[in-house]
This record gives structure tokens, sequence and C-alpha cells, in this order.
């Protein structure tokens, strides 16, 4: 069969690029033929597999994918392949190599708002949607499960487009040396003595890979061990900004940067401990490695293959949200730590993997599907929806449910709780079960425009809410279940879409308690236990780089029956201006906070209140807390001023409650 691999750019040290090539060599080993098609070649080409560089036009990324994508399409339809395989976003594809983490996923949690209006989300998250929808026929080799619900989660993807493909090693890379053999060999190469303790970290993109953090942990290490300590950084990458970092942290004679090269797994025999802090990570096949070549490792737990580590005992997990700080204690405790345990434990972790996983797994996934032996011929040109709109229905309310349309959910009346110019929120019935449905309207581009005047981040619709309560799922934060979502049209002015969640049942908000102490106020035990779990739930969601833009006492909520004690877990409601991607010691946070203190100023708390709820959340500076109770005075007396109150009556007056 003949098999056409489709790829943006090919260098020796992606990882990417690395799997690309050894599928195809996997395929021509099977007896099949391989044509890769890609837009630049860097390095010695395969004598056993054709390379066809293609042509593209384009100042900026996206542009020149685009060119490039399109001149692809061409040469490749004019060869009758048995299975096209992409390894970038891009179609038409029969089949995706899930090598990247989900963009929409990245874009929504570490990029700020502005982002997802410019050209460049819009053509990625185009090109990404093109391949996941509900609509593609496309197939997906996926790497990791958590990789699997995250594009489930955005794009709704049938089970069966999904193949997982187990951690792959391979034997003939990890020939073993003596231990003196490579501590010699790394002091003749790099100049790092045998009684010197040797870090290494690989990676191209050293940003994502967390060198910098890696940089600043050897740093903080006690002058006693940091002395001793000496690293290698593998990548290919630009290392001009790291190189500044190193020199800051005054390590230029302790940490060498270097480009890609040809022997890592005698590097990885040579060092003590593989240094992999990274930001995002897929898979992480150098974790593998490291323990398929004796290497202990500290990693983040973020990274797709870390449970691996954990599982092996092979080395040390840095838990999430990620803190400096605590990889800087780990990696101290890690270099005073005997290391045999963690090798050996690696080494008979990798071996099982290996025996497990012969290899050749990817290309007799491809070649099945390009048979037709478990499914059907797979299309070229997959069918677009016949409408611009999604809608998506969890499992559990699926049968109840069945048959609404988008029009039909944005039809539907109830009980009004809240309602803006263009959003509504109302309680309604269906099927015998309470729900709460927030429908939004076409914003347009007046309010729009009439926002960004102000400086504030418009609010455009559903999706927003959606994404918060999937980020609050994630960190262990209780909320509103979705039971629906759907969203209409793509230009930001006229979408309109909806959100139905479940009802909570008895509930009442840290608001209405408060307000009952007003008549019997309640006792400096019961105000501080309050404020102590307040603060632990607001440590937890501001550390996620997440804010709530109306963190007030009244979207706080617990269920009636639930005593109110320090350990008390609520509901955190309404989410509807949630930020993602925000740091935990900045402008938006310190606004969460003042608003916080705004809510409970006229419930009789002390400053002595807040000393304990600062002792539970998270550290902040003197400044932050002295600007924090100052727009909390401001809100307080703009609230209680005679304009403010008009226009909240008014607010009360539209609803039904």
């Amino acid at each position: 069969m003949k098999f056409a691999f489709l790829i943006f750019k090919y260098f020796p040290y992606g990882g990417v690029q690395r799997d690309m090539l050894r599928i195809a060599k996997d395929c021509v080993a099977l007896g099949h033929e391989v044509t890769i098609f890609t837009g630049e070649w860097q390095g010695q080409q395969p004598a056993d597999i054709k390379v066809k560089l293609c042509a593209s036009s384009g100042w900026r990324n996206h542009t020149r994918h685009a060119s490039l994508i399109s001149t692809m399409q061409q040469v490749v339809q004019a060869e009758p392949f048995d299975l096209v395989v992409g390894f970038n976003h891009m179609q038409p594809i029969d089949v995706y190599f899930a090598a990247d983490s989900c963009f929409i996923a990245k874009a929504h949690e570490e990029r700020p708002w502005w982002y997802r209006l410019t050209s460049r989300y819009r053509w990625f998250q185009k090109a990404e949607e093109a391949i996941f929808s509900p609509a593609s026929n496309t197939h997906i080799l996926t790497l990791t499960p958590q990789e699997q619900q995250t594009f489930q989660h955005w794009y709704q993807t049938p089970d069966d487009r999904f193949h997982l493909i187990p951690p792959i090693l391979d034997p003939q890379r990890f020939q073993a040396f003596e231990r003196a053999q490579r501590k010699q060999w790394l002091a003749e190469t790099f100049g790092i003595l045998p009684e010197q303790i040797a870090l290494l970290l690989v990676g191209s993109g050293f940003k994502t890979k967390g060198a910098d953090r890696a940089v600043t942990a050897i740093a903080a290490l006690p002058e006693s061990v940091k002395h001793k300590v000496r690293m290698l950084i593998i990548g290919q990458d630009n290392p001009r900004w790291l190189q500044k970092h190193i020199e800051a942290q005054g390590l230029s004679n302790q940490v060498q940067v270097l480009g890609g090269r040809d022997d890592i797994p005698q590097l990885m025999q040579a060092c003590d401990w593989l240094v992999h802090p990274a930001r995002r990570e897929l898979a992480g096949h150098v974790l593998l490695e490291a323990m398929a070549s004796g290497l202990p490792v500290i990693t983040t737990e973020i990274c797709g293959y870390a449970p691996h580590i954990a599982k092996a005992g092979a080395g040390i997990l840095i838990p999430g949200p990620f803190s400096q700080e605590t990889l800087n204690r780990e990696l101290a405790t890690a270099l005073a730590t005997e290391t045999e345990r963690f090798s050996q434990a690696g080494l008979s972790y990798a071996a099982q993997l290996m025996r497990d996983n012969p290899g050749k797994a990817e290309a007799r996934t491809l070649i099945q599907l390009a048979s037709g032996n478990r499914l059907q011929p797979l299309s070229h040109r997959p069918e677009k929806p016949s409408h611009d709109s999604t809608l998506w229905l969890s499992p559990g309310h699926a049968q109840a449910l069945q048959g609404y349309s988008f029009e039909d959910f944005m039809s539907l009346q109830g009980y009004t709780v809240r309602a803006a110019a263009n959003r509504r929120t109302m309680r309604i019935a269906i099927a015998g079960q309470s729900y709460f449905i927030k429908q939004h309207e076409a914003t347009g581009w007046r309010e729009i425009t009439k926002n960004w005047l102000s400086f504030k981040r418009p609010i455009i619709g559903a999706m927003t809410e959606v994404r918060a309560i999937q980020a609050l799922e994630k960190i262990g934060i209780a909320t509103t279940p979705i039971a629906a979502y759907g969203v209409q049209g793509h230009s930001a002015a006229s979408q309109r879409s909806f959100l139905l969640t479940e009802d909570l049942g008895d509930i009442h908000s840290l608001e209405d308690i408060c307000k009952s102490w007003q008549i019997q106020p309640a006792s400096i035990e019961t105000r501080q236990a309050m404020l102590i779990a307040v603060a632990k739930l607001a440590k937890k969601f501001h550390a996620a780089g997440m804010c709530h833009r109306d963190f007030y006492l009244c979207h706080i909520a617990l269920q009636k029956s639930a005593p109110l004690t320090a350990e008390t877990a609520f509901y955190l409601l309404d989410l509807h201006r949630v930020l993602q991607g925000v740091s935990p010691h900045g402008t938006a946070v310190r606004k969460d906070i003042a608003g916080l203190i705004f809510s409970c100023m006229d419930f009789g708390f002390t400053r002595q209140d807040w000393q304990i709820f600062k002792a539970h959340y998270l550290p902040q500076s003197e400044d932050f807390w002295r600007q924090a109770f100052h727009r909390a005075d401001r809100l307080h007396a703009k609230f209680h001023s005679p304009k403010q109150q008009h226009k909240y009556r008014q607010q009360r007056d539209a609803t039904d409650l």
C-alpha cells in the first residue's frame, strides 16, 4: 500500500518529527511505500523513503501553513494514495497523529481573552475543528487518554475515531555502558567531573519544557550543594532569552545550553537526574527514555507520560498547579537522596514496556485503516455541517433532552432569575427535572466596541462559562454541572449561545447567611470559620490561574443542610465572566479579593477576621492587601450611592423571583 505523510517541517530533534520518521520506516519495514510531503527538510533524507518539498508563501506562520497545505493538496491528489496521514493540523487527511496538545484548550487556559479575536487563533481553531469535529471522518492516533478527553471536551469527537497508541521504546537506542566509563566520557566531552552532580534537560522548545524553571531551582539550592551542580540543556530552540536568565541567576559557568544531539541515550546514562518541569507536554517520550537509561526523573504531573514515572517509582512528580517553591524544595531533596532505587525501578519498568509493545503499533494501525479491515473506506473530503451551530448534550441528560434543537433551547421560558440586555437566566423544568438556562443573544459590534473602549472584556456568549465549569471540575471546585450547551454563528458580534445546568437544589449563598447575622450576630468563631473555608476556595481557584470578576458572597453557596465550618466545600456560581490564564498575584486576582471584602463589609467582619483569611490564602504582598482594601472601600461607597441603588432596583424588578 502507498501512504502519504504530511508535515509542515522536518528537523532531526523535534519530537513529532522523530515520531513521523519512525512510523514511516516501520511502514516500509512492513512492506509498504511511504512518501513524505513537507515544506522544509533539515538533515539527511532517508534512502528508502521519498521526500517531496512543497512551496509556500506568506508573512505569518498561519498564512504560510495555509499556502503549504494548498500546495500539498494539489500534489497529493495527483497520485493514488491508500491513506493520507497528517502530523500537523490540516485537511483533507484520513488520519491525524495527535502529537500536539489541544490548541483551543491552550488558547482559553493559557492566553489572554483578546488572543481569541486574532486571525491566527481563528485559523488554528478552524484547522483543529476540521479534524476533531463530529462531522469529520478523520481518525486520530492519540498518545494518552487524558488528551483524548480534552479533545472530546471541546469538540465532542466520537470515541470510535480515536486510536490509543501504547508507549513505545526502541531497545536499539539503549546500549548499556559502565558507570565509570560514562562519567569519564562526560568529563572529557563537557567538562563535568565525576564528583559533580550532572543534571539533564532535553526538549526542543525551552520555554514549554520549563528550562527557566529548572535554572531557577538550581539557583535556589543551598550553596553547599549548588556549587557542585552542572546542567546540560539539549534541544533545538533560540537560546537567547534562556542565556539571559542563566546569567541573571549567576549560573553561566554551571549551565550549558546546547543544540540538538544524537547521543541522548549516552547522556542519560552519564547524568544523575533528568529535570523536566514542563509547562505542558502531551506525552513526554523523554521520560520513558530516561527510565530505559536508568536516569531518575523530576517532572511535572501535567506531562502525559508522568503517570508512568509515578507507577514505576522512578522519580519525583511536581503536583499541579505548578509552584516554583515546590520544585526548588523537591530538587534539593532529590540531590540529597540515593538514586539507585529510582534507577533500578525505571530500568525494570522500561524493560516491561518494551516487552509489552515491541513496536510498529502506529504502522499496524495505519495499515488496518487503509485496508478497511476494521473501518469503512475513508473520505478525503468530509462533508461540512449544513448549519453553523454546535449542540452538546451531557450523557447523563441526553435521554431527557433528546430531540431538542438549538432553537428549542433558545426558545425555552421559565422563571427569570436575572436579565440583561442580551442575556437572560431562568429556572426551567424539562421532563420533571429542574434546570437553569442562560440564553445569550447576539451582542452586536456596538456593545463589543463600547466594552473595548472602556477597557472591559465583552461577554460574548455562553462558552466562557462552559470552559470555566470544565476548568473548575479539573481542580476539584464544585459548581453547577453542565447538562447541555450550544453555539450558533462564528462572528463575535452575531453569535448566539446557551448553557443549561443542573439545579443544585436546596442551597443558599453566603450572602443569605450573613444577612441573618444583621439580626442575630454570629460568633467570632463562626465568622472566622467561614473566612477560612472561603480562603481555601479562593486559594485553589486563584492558584489555578483563574479569576471570577464577580467574586462576591452571593456567588458562593452551600447546601442548606450542610454546616458552615472551616472545612465546608462551597459551590462557586455565576462563572460567565471568569478569566483564565491570569497571574495569582496580579491585578485581576486583587480585584476578586477586593470584591469579596466589599461584599462582607455590612456583616460585622473585622480586620482581625481578615488576618485569619490571609493566613489561609495565597501569600501576597502588603501592597496587594493595601490596594485590595482600598478598592473595597470605594466599591462600598459606590454601591450605596443613590445612583447605584436605583440601578440595582431596576435589575431586581426585571426578575420574576
